[in-house]
């Protein structure tokens, strides 16, 4: 009897030692890096510059109507750079979403029907295009989607990123694996992933140049400067700010193509009176050109 006691202590035991391993661990791999968002990094106060791709000029418009002409457009569109929306499988660009804003065909292809031929994939169209558009993908996760799908980056083998891409499968339905998807990232919040971003963060600010420069590349390439004047597109992102479950999301839309080097998001303040007074100072107020608005939505 005390054989079996001693067997079912040291059972006992390694399990708690296990629990807690394991523990330790997840709390590892979910570790944030630690910001105050009381103020803004110094990399914000780069002035904003037009990007070296940009043209400078444009054709005069031969269809000019100042008064009486209504346009329509969409100014909250998010692709595959998004991560709540590379989560439930879309794998179109900025430059796709552009394009069928013009009128261009989309496939409706999803990232788990991969390259397979022997699936009919649809596309849409739209009956009417678009006068203008704005892609405002969520600044908070830029980096996320590259990041956890770049085996070069250090942080691809980690916890988040590997439930991010579906490598692990959580015990529920096959319909609630976006969900989980998900979630590996929206559990943090306004914090940022020290395993995916690194110890100083740099690599989340790197990646996050990045898809905020191919956010303005697609947007240029879409312009339409000729005389026809067909088409606007706007440099745009979006704050997403999630405060006690609400959503308290901006859509930051640009005038033009002069903007920041880098999108203040809600990771970097979680008070929107920050983002306005760096809205302020860096474009309305300041002698760039940039010109900026907000404009909240909260569904």
């Amino acid at each position: 009897m005390a054989r079996v006691y001693k067997v079912l202590l040291y059972l006992l035991l390694a399990l708690v030692v296990t629990v807690f391993l394991g523990l330790l661990w997840i709390r590892y791999q979910f570790a944030t890096l630690d910001t105050d968002g009381s103020e803004l990094p110094a990399h914000f106060s780069a002035l904003p510059q037009l990007p070296p791709f940009a043209a400078e000029s444009r054709e005069p418009c031969t269809d000019v109507h100042p008064l009486k002409r209504a346009f329509f457009g969409e100014l909250h569109v998010h692709t595959a750079a998004s991560y709540d929306s590379a989560a439930f499988g879309n794998v179109a660009t900025p430059e796709a979403a552009y394009r069928f804003a013009r009128g261009g065909e989309l496939s409706l292809r999803l990232r788990s029907d991969g390259d397979r031929a022997d699936t009919e994939i649809p596309s849409v169209r739209l009956s009417r295009p678009l006068d203008f558009a704005a892609v405002t993908d969520h600044a908070e996760n830029m980096a996320t989607v590259s990041l956890c799908l770049d085996p070069s980056a250090a942080g691809y083998s980690s916890l988040p990123c590997r439930v991010y891409r579906g490598d692990i499968q959580l015990p529920v339905d096959d319909s609630l694996q976006p969900l989980m998807r998900l979630v590996s990232f929206a559990i943090l919040g306004t914090q940022r992933s020290a395993r995916l971003c690194g110890p100083d963060g740099s690599a989340c600010l790197e990646a996050t140049r990045s898809g905020w420069l191919q956010a303005q590349r697609a947007a240029e390439e879409a312009y339409d400067r000729s005389a026809d004047c067909s088409f606007t597109s706007f440099v745009a992102y979006e704050y997403s700010l999630a405060e006690q479950g609400s959503n308290l999301h901006r859509n930051v839309i640009f005038a033009n193509a002069t903007v920041p080097p880098v999108p203040v998001s809600a990771q970097d303040t979680d008070q929107p009176e920050k983002l306005w007074g760096w809205l302020k100072a860096q474009c309305n107020d300041s002698p760039t050109g940039c010109e900026a608005l907000a404009i909240p939505h909260n569904s």
